[in-house]
């Protein structure tokens, strides 16, 4: 896809980015007093906030309704569906989960769904019960048929998350093969092999077995399976920081984040979050190409995750301090 084709979509993206909140929108709700003063701060904003919101607070509703939209207008103008799908295929992910956990409990999970995949809730449960799928993508279709047959020989829950998480990273991987973008594909394999080194590193940390490692490491990215058990079987959680500290995003991984058995899983989670926005200011500094509908999905998904922080923080009146050591990067800092 020539670059010269995601003119108008980027043109979009950035009259949308205007929108986005600034430093001292946050800390005006930062500092706000009180929920209700913190929902005053936002009304100024994007976002069609309900009268009733202090009754009800219902903040997933309009904050979701917000990124539907996105969703929506992003699959309508950008020239190559597979681009959102990137972003998008981590809900129909999790919708998987949800309907596998609803057909095996027998429970109403509906309140989980999450309305901004590529396919609608209906279709995966089609798909589910019937193993009939043909508008699902073949690698969705295969680890749904696994994700059954693994039940019905173990009729563990639990193992579906894994599973599933692991399937999103084969299915972008996939799809990386039908998008014309180097650009695009280095930003997947980062995608991949950062998920991979959180992974491992907390796999290692809870004891788990080498088959079980093995299981859920994705063998799609530029650090291979086969290299990173042969440091896993050792516990060399050193050569791993090290050998991950080596690919051209890498470099903050040479920072703090302990060493050997002490390597700490929160500053690894952490790094790899700041290597993320890293990768992502760097797309939305392009004047091209499809990168920067992929950095603008990024920052809107952060500004939604961090407004819900803020308002259930405020609800609860947790302090300034505990809500912004938990907030994502923000657009433009």
């Amino acid at each position: 896809m020539q670059d010269v084709a995601y003119g108008a979509i980027n043109t979009t993206v950035r009259v949308r980015e205007s929108t986005f909140l600034t430093s001292s929108d946050y800390e005006a709700m930062l500092r706000a007093d009180s929920l209700e003063e913190a929902i005053s701060v936002l009304r100024k904003m994007d976002y069609h906030v309900p009268d009733d919101i202090l009754e009800t607070k219902d903040f997933e509703s309009f904050l979701n309704q917000s990124l539907e939209e996105i969703y929506r207008e992003l699959y309508a103008g950008i020239p190559d569906d597979a681009i959102v799908d990137i972003f998008a295929l981590r809900y129909d992910y999790h919708n998987l989960k949800v309907l596998f956990k609803e057909w095996y409990a027998d429970k109403d999970l509906s309140r989980m769904y999450l309305p901004f995949g590529r396919y609608d809730v209906d279709t995966l449960r089609h798909a589910i019960k019937t193993s009939e799928g043909k508008t699902l993508h073949q690698v969705m279709r295969h680890n749904i048929e696994l994700v059954k047959s693994y039940y019905n020989d173990y009729e563990d829950v639990n193992g579906i998350s894994i599973m599933l998480d692991n399937a999103y990273l084969e299915h972008i991987a996939a799809i990386k093969e039908d998008i014309s973008s180097a650009d695009v594909e280095e930003y997947i394999d980062a995608v991949i092999n950062l998920q991979n080194l959180s992974t491992l590193i907390r796999g290692m940390k809870q004891g788990r077995s080498q088959g079980f490692l093995r299981n859920i490491i994705n063998d799609n990215g530029s650090v291979s399976q086969e290299e990173l058990m042969a440091l896993a079987d050792h516990n060399d959680y050193d050569g791993i920081i090290e050998r991950f500290a080596l690919l051209p995003y890498g470099e903050p991984l040479n920072e703090y984040v302990g060493s050997g058995e002490n390597v700490d899983l929160v500053a690894v989670d952490a790094t790899i979050s700041e290597i993320e926005a890293d990768l992502m200011k760097q797309a939305n500094l392009q004047a091209f190409g499809p990168m920067p509908s992929l950095a603008y999905l990024y920052f809107k998904e952060n500004e939604v995750s961090n407004i819900r922080l803020i308002l259930t923080a405020k609800d609860y009146g947790l302090e300034k301090d505990q809500i912004e050591e938990r907030m994502r990067p923000i657009y433009g800092l």
